[in-house]
């Protein structure tokens, strides 16, 4: 129950640009959630351009970016209240669609 309360936190999160809301006090680029301190930050995709065949980012973003504009969010979760790292796994995924609206 407390994985998915995180869970559902972090997409919050991600969805509203990190806007505030009422269970989280806001700091910079992180939120604490339930106990639970959320660190994100967001980088150009292209960044990652370079990396050798086979590296785990190359099968983000279905591989390395073709165009510019594409970017990375990264995130980590910590326990506040001892600042460890929770050692949970977390997985997500954000997907555009593009639609013909005529």
């Amino acid at each position: 129950m407390r994985a998915r309360s995180v869970g559902v936190a972090l997409s919050l999160l991600l969805l509203s640009g990190l806007a505030h809301t009422t269970a989280a006090a806001p700091s910079g680029d992180s939120r604490v959630v339930s106990d639970v301190q959320i660190y994100m930050g967001i980088l150009l995709s292209e960044l990652i351009r370079g990396h050798p065949q086979g590296h785990t980012e190359n099968s983000m973003h279905s591989g390395q970016p073709a165009t510019r504009g594409e970017f990375h969010i990264v995130g980590s979760l910590c326990k506040a209240s001892a600042f460890r790292w929770m050692g949970n796994r977390v997985s997500g995924h954000i997907d555009i669609r593009r639609i013909n609206l005529v």
